[in-house]
């Protein structure tokens, strides 16, 4: 049984993020089979009793007796959130793991205020170290890091930060959350952008007063007529005065240390909030969101996210005032263009199985796997060594050729398909990949390998990209290049392909679920070939072979041979290579 610890704190100063998420995370991998325990000192405002109440072993570090006064030139910025000295904790959290946690597997550490001498120094304790950060402002010793959240350059965030085999789980494909949102998702109706109910939640501590200002905010829209749903949580130092604001106001519901925020996000039209964990439940949900920044590692996702245009951010909370609030809200209430669009816009940014994600960086399982053609393609002849590969290393392996017939899973290959795949479909499998033989964004469409042939080409780009909600539009993952003579004829044009898509889909599946961290937008103009038909394969019996040579190396002599006219008649011609 594999053993995992996590070191992760809540308290008033840093809020409870940091220990849901971990919980969320530990709750997977406890599902997967894994003993898991915790590691967690007794600060103002934590978490213990909720993380025992959820059956996890705990470990409780003394809460120090004196404030903690940092090094005034610590490398750590958040080196006080500890409120320890980090050779304290060590030396406190190593005789634990010595004593009741002996051969762990992983160590799990999330806390802004721990960094490589820290993790290093529990090397003697452990196997192997992983570290969940946001802020990128320290180094770490660790074998596998997680980020989870949305940056422009979030594939170079770590670079000279982490030792170089660790490997890198970095973007929303990791958002650590509960199942109840994978499941509410199942239950999301398209938004209408009419804002009757706003959602206001600002984490489980708002030590800033985010809430009180959010509710002001909302009086001076005059609208009674909007429904309210504010969330507290435990370690709120304002939760009274918010409940006694909560029930002036007719229609405004107060919620305590509620376990139901995903119904909650589900039946809300507009939230009001911060960013942290919140951020990507609300995108789970296609949820707009009015945000400010509560802490100086929210400003760059909140901007993120806004660029990606699912939320208004106004910036540094501490500059916002209940005015400025309820200005751009009554700005975004009318305007349901607008915020249909935003719901419109998170769709497939979080789709809530993260943490199904890391668990299985952290413990691997057989992935379940679907490849899917048509089923006359001549790619047939080629998947069974896809298949054998792909089975050789443990993963449960299917091939179908109507996609009605496709089963729930991991993965779903479709590999020269021609039928349209609902998004119905697309939904069973958490990926669904597409092996496309151009330069994307250019060459779009059908038989792009074909067409670049007749266009003289001898190189041939080779993409695997995720099936986006247009025609080959999704993020790419992997690229490679087909290079030719010039001479070849379709069955050989057609083994080089196969040989580049087994060597693809192989490649992600043996890099899953690292490789999403490698996605890539799809950059520059469209352009998209038409479907080939059997006119198409028509020559010009005024013209040469030399100058037709191309179109006869991608006719299938048994399916569409090339063909010419003359005086009424049909005659057809089939090509092969003589040696000499």
């Amino acid at each position: 049984m594999t053993k995992i610890v996590f070191r992760v704190d809540a308290s008033i100063r840093m809020g409870s993020g940091h220990v849901m998420r971990c919980m969320t995370l530990a709750d997977v991998l406890r599902q997967a089979g894994a003993e898991v325990s915790f590691i967690c000192r007794e600060l103002p405002g934590n978490l213990c009793g909720l993380i025992e109440a959820a059956g996890f072993a705990l470990a409780r570090l003394p809460q120090p007796a004196n404030a903690f006064k940092p090094v005034v030139n610590s490398d750590i910025p958040h080196a006080a959130w500890l409120e320890v000295d980090w050779r304290v904790d060590a030396e406190e959290a190593g005789q634990i793991l010595a004593r009741k946690y002996a051969e762990t597997d992983w160590l799990i550490v999330d806390h802004y205020a721990l960094d490589a001498q820290w993790e290093g120094a529990m090397r003697r304790y452990v196997k192997n170290v992983m570290v969940i950060d946001d802020i990128a402002d320290r180094k770490h010793d660790c074998d596998l890091l997680l980020d989870q959240n949305m940056y422009a350059n979030f594939g170079s965030r770590y670079d000279g930060l982490v030792p170089l085999h660790c490997r890198k789980l970095l973007g929303p494909d990791f958002v650590l959350l509960r199942k109840e949102f994978c499941e509410a998702r199942g239950k999301l109706q398209k938004r209408d952008g009419n804002a009757r109910r706003i959602l206001v939640f600002f984490g489980g501590a708002d030590s800033t007063g985010e809430t009180e200002k959010a509710l002001r905010a909302i009086e001076l829209l005059g609208r009674p007529d909007i429904a309210l749903d504010v969330v507290v949580g435990a370690s709120n130092p304002h939760k009274d005065r918010i409940k006694a604001l909560c029930a002036e106001r007719p229609n405004a519901v107060f919620h305590y240390q509620t376990h139901d925020i995903a119904n909650l996000i589900l039946n809300a039209d507009l939230a009001l909030g911060a960013g942290g964990a919140s951020t990507w439940e609300r995108m789970a949900l296609q949820l707009p969101a009015l945000t400010v920044s509560v802490a100086g590692n929210q400003n760059e996702i909140l901007e993120s996210a806004a660029n990606a245009g699912v939320l208004v951010n106004l910036g540094d909370g501490s500059k916002v005032g209940p005015e400025m609030m309820a200005g751009e809200l009554l700005n975004m209430i009318q305007d349901a263009g607008k915020l249909s669009s935003m719901a419109e816009n998170a769709f497939g940014i979080v789709d809530g199985f993260g943490a199904e994600r890391v668990s299985q960086a952290i413990i691997p399982r057989p992935l379940r796997i679907s490849l899917v053609s048509d089923h006359d393609s001549w790619i047939n002849e080629h998947t069974p060594l896809l298949m054998q590969a792909l089975q050789k290393d443990g993963h449960v392996v299917n091939q179908t050729h109507t996609v009605e017939e496709i089963p729930s899973g991991d993965l779903a290959f479709f590999l020269s398909l021609g039928q349209l795949v609902p998004a119905r479909i697309l939904a069973r499998n958490r990926h669904n990949l597409v092996v496309h033989a151009s330069a994307l964004p250019a060459g779009k469409g059908w038989s792009p390998w074909s067409w670049q042939i007749l266009e003289g080409k001898n190189e041939i780009p080779v993409t695997l990209l995720e099936a986006g909600v247009s025609v080959d539009s999704g993020d790419i993952y992997r690229t490679d290049v087909m290079r030719f003579t010039g001479l070849e004829l379709i069955d050989e044009l057609r083994q080089a392909l196969a040989a580049k898509t087994v060597e693809l889909c192989a490649a992600f599946v043996s890099d899953y679920p690292e490789v999403l961290s490698k996605a890539k937008k799809q950059q520059g103009p469209s352009s998209y070939y038409p479907r080939r038909k059997p006119q198409d394969s028509k020559l010009d019996i005024d013209k040469s072979i030399r100058s037709q040579f191309n179109l006869l190396r991608i006719a299938d002599n048994e399916r569409y041979p090339a063909f010419f006219e003359l005086d009424g008649q049909i005659f057809t011609l089939k090509i092969q290579r003589e040696d000499i």
